[in-house]
């Protein structure tokens, strides 16, 4: 995962990205709206229009937040169906 890619935008306090970059850092991570939107405690319909959004801006502590749930999943392989504990049976 190149987060350097066109479609990420890294003002000082707020931060934008682009709705289909979010959408293809999410398929990559192999997570579902729903499981993205309960590993950042917000609603899958949030996660639903931020996708369908040209464009949307967060501020710097929630988009890092996404970002490290994105880049930890497409690292681990893992979707919230998997428990930790499952993990290493």
């Amino acid at each position: 995962m190149n987060l350097n890619e066109p479609g990420l935008v890294f003002p000082s306090d707020e931060w934008y990205m682009e709705g289909r970059r979010l959408r293809e850092l999410r398929v990559h991570a192999g997570l579902s709206t729903r499981e993205l939107a309960t590993r950042l405690g917000v609603y899958r319909k949030q996660v639903q229009r931020w996708e369908k959004a040209q464009r949307f801006c967060l501020p710097r502590p929630e988009m890092m937040r996404l970002l490290e749930v994105l880049i930890a999943c497409a690292q681990v392989g893992t979707s919230l169906s998997q428990r930790p504990e499952e993990k290493g049976r």
